[in-house]
């Protein structure tokens, strides 16, 4: 007997409603079925299909995250900005001695860490849109970038663009610039209430400005201050503006086992980052390093906990209920961890 290869019911939604009204008896055989009738059969399927779907685990709202623990702590509160908590993580490790004050780390591997993103969605030196002229006439384009000519031999012609900053952040921006003509130049940012940093650039290259903002917007500034004749020309061809602590955080086990936890600065090459504080004190070759993207992670409800131990093996962790755990007589006894309990709060809770 041959198969039909179908293995579904297809119905209309005109074959259900006509169903429906039939088996409730609200109409008869070859009764009309009015536009309320069906207004109202299409809104209880809809909610009874809702239901449906509202029954058993809605695997899209669970997701596993990685808590880092700190020896000795026995509490973690997730609005705490020094609770660890990553969705997901990068595991390598060291591949050299580091010492204290250490920036620049050897690793085995750096695939998949990221340093910080530039904040400017475009570079601003292909226009002179948003540029505030000095004693000078403006020029740009995708080439050149933004070229600075000096007019009538007055000094100090230039060019401003301002920056968004959130006070307290601390910023890096790197300036690509060619001086055309032998001049004087000065490449700077300020504030209302002076300068915050500044560099003076000879012929071409890369010029990096380090700043912590005081207020909600930070002016750069690049300036001739040659008094040579006319047509004296400064170029600015890039800027590339981030926030320093925006990177990947990174953590490297030290010599002493605790973890030292900064950002990634720059990713340099397959094997070797650079982060943003120095170490604090040595680690050796092939001690452990994580890295991990920060994000906000809601958490509504912990259903279970695992722990890692470092050859991957993991291990269940007794979950308790808010009675158990305060019913513990000693909460704060130092060993390898057995048992949790999740607070629930608002927006956070504490684990």
């Amino acid at each position: 007997m041959a198969l039909s290869d179908v293995y579904f019911l297809s119905m209309t939604f005109e074959d259900i409603r006509n169903e429906v009204l039939e088996r409730l008896q609200i109409i008869g055989d070859g009764e009309t079925i009015t536009t309320a009738m069906t207004a109202k059969v299409k809104t209880s399927t809809n909610m009874l299909v809702k239901e449906w779907e509202a029954q058993g685990i809605h695997l899209w709202t669970y997701t596993e995250a990685t808590l880092f623990l700190v020896t000795g702590q026995a509490k973690y509160d997730f609005t705490d900005t020094d609770t660890r908590l990553a969705n997901g993580f990068i595991e390598t490790s060291l591949t050299a001695d580091q010492v204290a004050t250490d920036v620049i780390l050897a690793l085995a591997d750096t695939t998949g860490m990221a340093a910080p993103t530039d904040i400017l969605a475009t570079d601003p030196t292909i226009t002179t849109l948003d540029w505030t002229a000095i004693n000078t006439t403006l020029s740009a384009d995708s080439i050149t970038g933004l070229t600075i000519t000096q007019v009538g031999g007055v000094t100090n012609s230039g060019a401003d663009f301002d920056l968004v900053t959130t006070v307290g952040t601390t910023y890096q921006l790197d300036v690509l610039y060619t001086e055309v003509s032998n001049i004087s130049a000065d490449i700077l940012v300020f504030d209302t209430l002076g300068t915050l940093d500044t560099q003076n650039p000879t012929a071409t290259g890369t010029v990096t400005l380090t700043f912590t903002a005081r207020e909600t917007t930070t002016t750069f500034r690049a300036i001739n201050r040659s008094s040579l004749a006319d047509g004296q020309e400064f170029q600015v061809f890039m800027l590339n503006y981030m926030d320093q602590a925006s990177g990947d955080r990174i953590g490297i086990e030290m010599d002493d086992t605790t973890r030292f936890w900064d950002t990634i600065l720059t990713v340099d090459s397959s094997t070797q980052v650079t982060i943003n504080n120095g170490l604090p004190s040595s680690a050796s070759s092939g001690l452990s390093v994580y890295s991990y993207k920060e994000g906000f992670i809601p958490v509504r409800r912990i259903l279970n906990v695992r722990r890692r131990e470092s050859t991957d093996y993991e291990i269940p962790i007794n979950f308790e209920s808010r009675e158990d755990y305060f019913n513990l007589p000693n909460k704060t006894q130092m060993g390898l961890p057995i048992q949790a309990y999740y607070s629930r709060q608002e927006p956070q809770g504490i684990m």
